[in-house]
């Protein structure tokens, strides 16, 4: 348990899926007067996988990039649509937050496999 804290790739893990959680209740997309958080659409699975990668980190860390490699999809597709309605422009911190968290938490997660 010792070894686990001393390594960079569990708090790439934590720091990642941590962002990403509280990334999905900032603005995701800023219209005018209106702003959407993340979590009122596809950001609750992306929630939920964060969640569930974070406590796999402590439970058994070999396999806590399954739900990182989940969440990244569902995010990298949702840039996908937004990039092809040409709506790149109203993308706001949220969206840009969840994207930074989820490769730093997939990269953690893959760090140490041989």
């Amino acid at each position: 348990m010792e070894n686990m804290f001393k390594k960079s790739s569990f708090w790439m893990l934590i720091g990642g899926n941590v962002l990403s959680v509280i990334a999905c209740f900032l603005p995701f997309v800023d219209v005018a007067f209106l702003s959407v958080p993340y979590i009122d659409g596809e950001g609750r699975f992306v929630l939920i996988m964060n969640v569930i990668a974070i406590v796999l980190t402590f439970v058994k860390m070999k396999y806590a990039f399954i739900p990182n490699i989940i969440s990244m999809s569902l995010v990298c597709l949702t840039f996908v649509d937004c990039f092809n309605e040409g709506m790149f422009e109203i993308l706001a911190i949220g969206a840009y937050l969840v994207l930074a968290g989820n490769v730093v938490a997939l990269c953690g997660g893959v760090k140490d496999k041989k």
